[in-house]
């Protein structure tokens, strides 16, 4: 038994490593106010505590988007919401009240972990005729304006004039790897996705996790065709 107890506790050491080797997100849930009832709350169906707390933070996050509901002290009524996490960030959410009561819930604050770069305003360098020149990198589209223009492109039944339109939505934005493999969902053919693909790498601030759009892509093909465009655009 003890045996099986000592196996059991260098697994979850392992899978706890590994899980912070990865390029993971952090949610943080509060109540904006001390003065509001304490609250359980679930992501995805997990509850972070079986107690009423003001805050919850769930870790190791490396999917995007999670449903979560809250049940307040109190209350029959659980409120339920999308949060939205992103790579190396920490996304902070509040439990709010609007002038007539009712409550609200948005995105208080998004920072970066420590140590980590991704997402951030930074200059790069790329070598031009032997000298180096600076490139510089933006800030990450805003959640929120990223799933109203994939909504928006989702309309659009032909996929060609989607592809068009995506091209043209996004042309002055910025993505993480999670959000460039996640607008792949949107097209149906293959040949789209690459395409896309290509057109957001350059725009990509984290492009040492670009391999996750791979996931996304379906033929050998397509990836061999995907690696030799990065290679050649590094």
């Amino acid at each position: 038994m003890t045996n099986l107890k000592q196996l059991l506790f260098l697994f979850i050491i392992l899978i706890t490593l590994q899980l912070q080797a990865q390029d993971v997100g952090r949610v943080v849930i509060k109540n904006a106010s001390d003065n509001f009832p304490k609250f359980i709350v679930s992501l995805n169906g997990i509850r972070a505590s079986n107690d009423y707390n003001s805050s919850a933070t769930y870790d190791f996050l490396d999917e995007y988007n999670y449903k979560i509901n809250i049940l307040q002290a109190g209350s029959r009524t659980t409120l339920s919401f999308m949060v939205y996490s992103a790579p190396n960030f920490i996304s902070t959410y509040v439990i709010d009240k609007d002038k007539y009561g009712n409550y609200l819930f948005s995105l208080a604050s998004k920072v970066l972990m420590v140590d980590s770069t991704a997402g951030a305003s930074k200059p790069s360098s790329t070598a031009v005729a032997g000298k180096t020149a600076a490139v510089a990198t933006g800030t990450v589209i805003e959640e929120g304006e990223y799933f109203e223009i994939v909504k928006t492109l989702k309309k659009e039944a032909n996929e060609k004039n989607r592809l068009d339109l995506s091209m043209t939505f996004f042309a002055d934005k910025w993505f993480l790897a999670s959000m460039v493999k996640d607008a792949l969902k949107m097209f149906g053919q293959e040949k789209s996705r690459v395409t896309f693909a290509k057109f957001a790498y350059p725009r990509t601030v984290d492009k040492k996790n670009y391999f996750k759009v791979f996931d996304s892509l379906t033929l050998s093909n397509s990836k061999k065709e995907m690696n030799e465009f990065i290679k050649a655009n590094p």
